[in-house]
């Protein structure tokens, strides 16, 4: 109806005058193209006709725009984004235009902001423009900003992020905005933090940015961490190195427990095998699940070492953890007594997986097992012949080593 419409009014003369005698005709085009909007190849085939009539258009990009975001948003960032790639408005003409609609928030428009970071997978100069432009006329809430920097996080690639921080701090967002994006984007790299895709000038950028809000950041010290553990050699460096973190605890996410980096570092420490070394790195941290922090941390050293056929390489400094009279300052000391009790509850568990016909010989013949341990393990062994699997615990081990990350 609309193709025979315009038809009709170019037979009449000029359609950008004939469609603007009557406001009847106006609703009608406008009506039109709102029906349209849900229906992609349609709306391109009626917009690549209306386009050259610019004053049409121009009523319509805006108008139908305003509409859509007030009644159908998915609708109307699929007609932005369709007015961008076939009429050549800018970011910043679309939301220019908006904001002399009346009745268009901040809200709405960012919401749109968010859709196109989504689909061209990029948050550039562009997009902070046109936002930071859109805030200045529209005015602010506490959360204008999050939901835009959040996406643009996301689709970042790690190469990306520096210029993403600085751009961040560019943009009119509330104190709270403010924080909870650096929050968002200072997690995510917590999950970098091993990463060579990930310039230093990020951590660094990061760094002097929660500096400026008064919350530091978690990433950089973490990143850190894991630069100085590649240098850890032997027990006193390791240690050395880990009570440089331990005064102000990092605080990690529950989810970090059960990711690739955490693998890495478990594995970093792994290779020191020294009990003292081991209970100071499970305190090194701030998390509000230490038993899934010790129970996957524990499970990661067996799991390696049976595979390697030498279970006792770890069975020792972790049953070391557990019994001798390590200390750990300026942690709660019942906490470091449940931690040390569920680490003898993991191994008495895990015994008889990682059972071998010498592993008894090995532990009694061991320099680095002491009395107290060998003791220990010989009477798990023991154990484990005798009676079966202990399903209680074996439950709550499954619940914490494979829980949603």
């Amino acid at each position: 109806m609309l193709d025979m419409f315009f038809t009709m009014l170019s037979n009449e003369g000029n359609v950008n005058d004939n469609v603007f005698k009557s406001r009847v005709r106006v609703e009608f085009v406008f009506r039109g193209v709102l029906d349209l909007s849900g229906y992609e190849e349609n709306l391109m085939r009626i917009v690549q006709k209306i386009k050259r009539y610019d004053r049409v258009m121009e009523y319509l990009n805006f108008n139908v725009g305003a509409a859509l975001l007030h009644s159908k948003p998915e609708n109307a960032n699929r007609w932005f984004n369709m007015v961008i790639d076939e009429c050549g408005l800018s970011l910043f003409d679309i939301c220019e235009g908006l904001c002399s609609i009346h009745g268009v928030t901040t809200d709405q428009l960012e919401g749109y902001l968010r859709s196109r970071v989504a689909k061209t997978g990029k948050l550039d100069m562009s997009v902070i423009t046109a936002f930071n432009n859109s805030v200045k006329q529209l005015g602010t809430n506490e959360r204008s900003g999050i939901m835009l920097f959040e996406e643009g996080i996301r689709s970042a690639s790690p190469e990306e992020y520096n210029a993403l921080v600085q751009n961040v701090q560019k943009c009119l967002l509330s104190p709270e905005a403010s924080l909870r994006i650096f929050e968002f984007m200072d997690q995510r790299l917590m999950f970098r933090c091993y990463s060579r895709e990930v310039s230093e000038n990020t951590f660094e950028s990061m760094k002097k940015w929660g500096a400026r809000l008064k919350c530091p950041s978690q990433s950089m010290p973490l990143h850190e961490f894991c630069t100085m553990l590649e240098r850890a050699a032997d027990p006193g460096k390791a240690l050395s190195i880990i009570s440089n973190f331990t005064k102000n605890r990092i605080k990690i996410p529950t989810s970090f427990i059960s990711s690739q980096p955490f693998e890495i570092i478990t594995e970093k420490i792994g290779a020191v095998r020294d009990g003292g070394v081991y209970l100071s790195f499970l305190t090194m941290f701030d998390t509000e699940d230490y038993d899934k922090l010790v129970t996957s941390f524990t499970c990661l050293l067996l799991d390696r070492s049976a595979a390697a056929n030498v279970p006792e390489r770890q069975m020792i400094p972790l049953c070391s953890a557990a019994l001798l009279p390590y200390r750990i300052n300026d942690f709660p000391q019942e906490q470091l007594a449940k931690m040390k009790k569920l680490i003898l509850e993991i191994l008495e568990f895990r015994m008889a997986d990682n059972y071998r016909p010498n592993l008894e010989a090995k532990i009694i013949k061991s320099k680095e097992c002491e009395k107290p341990v060998r003791d220990a393990l010989l009477k798990m062994i023991k154990n484990s012949r005798s009676s079966r699997k202990k399903t209680g615990l074996g439950g709550i081990i499954n619940t914490m080593f494979n829980r949603d990350k």
